[in-house]
C-alpha cells in the first residue's frame, strides 16, 4: 500500500512538471514517461546562476555553490533510445557525474552535407526539403524534440544532473548548412528554443563546438534570451589562430571570456567561462591560471581537455592518470566544474557498443573525486599560485620540480580549515602547517580507490614546514584501448579544526 501511495505521488510531480509544458504533450511518449516516473527517483534541481557572494562559482538560487563534474555524451539524442539514456543518467549518478554535455543535434562521424539529425524513434530533427535541404531551421520537427531532448532533460534532472545543451553543434553541421540560414532564421530558432525550455532548472546553454560561426550563433543565443530564457551561456571554441592580448598565455585553447571581450564582440551574454584547452595536457594549468587572474570574474567550466586513450583514434592519447588529473587541475586552478573527455568514441562511432566504456579507464574513478569534495567546503579553496601552503616539492631521486603540472595545490585561505595537494608522481612536498588551524589532520587519499592512508605522527601542531612523500604504492591499471599503465598519483588532504 505504501508503494503504491509513492508511485501515485511520483505520478503526480511529473504530470505537475509535463502540465507546466503543454506544447510537449502532442508528441510525448506516455508510456515512456510512466516507465520513467516508476522507475526514477525524482530530483528536483535548482537553475545555476552565478554566485552573488563569490563570481567565481556556480550556486543554486539559494546561494549554495554547486560543483559540477561531468561527461561529454555529445551524441546521446542519436545514439540512444530513451530507456538507454535513463540507463545512462543512472550510471552517471552512480559516479557523482552531474553534469553532461549533449549537442540536440548531436555528433556523428558521417558528413553532414546530407543526413540531418535522426532520433532513434527515427524522427528527423528537421522536416524533409527547405532551404538547405534536410538543414532548414525554419522547418523543425517537434517530435524530435519532445520525444528525445525533452526527455534527456527530464530523465538528467530526476537523476540530479545539469545539461550543458548546444543548439547548434559546429562539429556536426557543414559551414555552408550553416550559412544558408539567415541570422534571422537563426534567431526565430533561439526563440523557439528559449520558449520550450526557458522553465527547465537543468539547463547551460553552450555554442559553437571547435568553430564558432559567430554571425549564426549569436543570433541563436540572442532569441533565446528574448524570450525570457535566464540559463547560463558560454560558447566553446578552438581557434589557435586567435591569441589573447597577454604574452604569457601559451594555451592552445580559447576561452568564453575571451571571446566575450573580443574587439566589437557581440557576445556580452557569455555568463561564464567554459575552457578548452585541447590535447595541451601540460598547458592547462597555464591556461586556467590566465583565466582565472582576468578582471571579468566568472565561473570557470573545462569542458574539453585530452581525451582518454582510444585505438580507433592515434590523437586521442590520454592515460588514465592525465585523465582524471583534469578535473584536480580545474578545482585546485580556481575552477569549479570540469567534463571527463574520452572522445564521443563510445556514442559517437554507429558500431561501437554504447556502453563499452562506462567502467573502463578513468571514467569509475570520476566517483572517488565527487567523493573527496562532496562533505568538504571546496568553495572555500583558492590556487595557491604563489606557494605559501606548498611550499616546495622534489620528485623521488632527488630532482626539485616547481611545476604546477606535477603538483597542484589549493587551500583555505580564509577560514584555515583545508588544504588540499594533488601529487601525480612519487615526490616529497613541503607544506606549511600554520595555514592550517589544528590540531592538523593529515592523510593520503587514493584517487583511483577512494581510500584514506593515515599519515604516521597525525594530527600535527599548526606551525612550521612539514614534508610528506607519497606512499610507494603503485596502481596498476588498464587504459581504454587496453594497455597497462602504472600511476603514482596520491592526494594529500590537510584538515584543521572547523569553525
Amino acid at each position: 500500500m505504501k508503494m503504491n501511495s509513492v508511485i501515485i505521488m511520483l505520478c503526480l510531480v511529473f504530470s505537475h512538471i509535463l502540465a507546466a509544458q503543454p506544447d510537449y504533450l502532442k508528441s510525448i511518449d506516455h508510456s515512456i514517461s510512466q516507465r520513467l516516473v516508476q522507475n526514477t527517483p525524482v530530483k528536483t534541481l535548482s537553475m545555476l546562476k552565478v554566485d552573488i557572494n563569490n563570481p567565481r562559482h556556480f550556486a543554486d538560487t539559494l546561494g549554495t555553490p554547486v560543483l559540477l563534474i561531468g561527461d561529454s555524451p555529445q551524441n546521446l539524442p542519436q545514439k540512444l533510445s530513451v530507456a538507454q539514456i535513463g540507463t545512462y543518467f543512472e550510471d552517471c549518478r552512480s559516479k557523482g557525474i552531474n553534469l553532461c554535455w549533449v549537442c540536440i543535434d548531436g555528433q556523428p562521424t558521417s558528413s553532414a552535407e546530407d543526413n540531418a539529425p535522426v532520433d532513434k524513434k527515427g524522427n528527423p530533427e528537421f522536416f524533409p526539403g527547405g532551404t538547405p535541404n534536410n538543414w532548414d531551421l525554419r522547418r523543425v520537427n517537434p517530435a524530435y524534440f519532445s520525444q528525445t531532448i525533452y526527455s534527456i532533460l527530464i530523465l538528467a534532472e530526476n537523476f540530479g544532473i545539469y545539461v550543458n545543451l548546444m543548439p547548434m553543434s559546429q562539429c556536426y553541421w557543414s559551414s555552408s548548412n550553416i550559412a544558408a540560414n539567415s541570422p534571422k532564421a537563426c534567431f526565430n530558432y533561439g526563440v523557439w528554443l528559449g520558449k520550450r525550455y526557458k522553465n527547465m532548472r537543468n539547463i547551460l546553454w553552450l555554442f559553437g563546438n571547435d568553430n564558432l560561426d559567430s554571425s549564426r550563433q549569436c543570433p541563436i543565443a540572442r532569441g533565446i534570451k528574448s524570450s525570457g530564457d535566464n540559463h547560463l551561456m558560454s560558447v566553446h571554441v578552438f581557434n589557435p589562430k586567435v591569441w589573447g592580448t597577454d604574452p604569457e598565455n601559451d594555451a592552445k585553447g580559447e576561452s568564453g571570456n575571451f571571446f566575450k571581450h573580443l574587439p566589437n564582440s557581440t557576445m556580452n551574454w557569455v555568463t561564464y567561462n567554459n575552457l578548452y584547452s585541447d590535447m595541451e595536457v601540460f598547458n592547462q594549468t597555464r591556461f586556467i591560471y590566465q583565466e582565472y587572474m582576468k578582471k571579468d570574474i566568472m565561473p570557470i567550466l573545462m569542458s574539453e581537455g585530452p581525451y582518454q586513450k582510444l585505438s580507433a583514434y592515434k590523437w586521442q592519447v590520454a592515460s588514465n592518470q592525465v585523465e582524471r588529473g583534469l578535473n584536480y587541475r580545474v578545482a585546485f586552478g580556481g575552477g569549479f566544474g570540469g567534463a571527463y573527455t574520452y572522445g564521443c568514441d563510445w556514442l559517437q562511432n554507429p558500431t561501437s557498443p554504447w556502453d563499452k566504456y562506462l567502467n573502463l579507464g578513468a571514467r569509475p574513478h570520476i566517483k572517488f573525486f565527487s567523493d573527496l569534495f562532496k562533505d568538504r567546503p571546496w568553495w572555500n579553496l583558492t590556487p595557491d599560485w604563489q606557494r605559501k601552503f606548498l611550499v616546495s616539492t622534489t620528485l623521488i631521486g632527488g630532482s626539485q620540480i616547481e611545476n604546477d603540472n606535477y603538483t597542484l595545490a589549493a587551500y583555505d585561505s580564509l577560514n584555515a580549515i583545508l588544504g588540499v595537494v594533488y601529487c601525480t608522481e612519487m615526490q616529497t612536498i613541503t607544506v606549511d602547517l600554520s595555514k592550517i588551524t589544528g590540531p592538523v589532520k593529515v592523510q593520503w587519499y587514493d584517487p583511483t580507490s577512494g581510500e584514506y592512508l593515515r599519515v604516521k605522527g597525525s594530527p600535527f601542531v599548526d606551525r612550521g614546514l612539514r614534508a610528506f612523500t607519497t606512499p610507494d604504492l603503485p596502481h596498476k591499471e588498464f587504459n581504454t584501448d587496453g594497455s597497462e599503465e602504472t600511476s603514482h598519483d596520491w592526494v594529500l588532504v590537510v584538515e584543521g579544526k572547523t569553525l
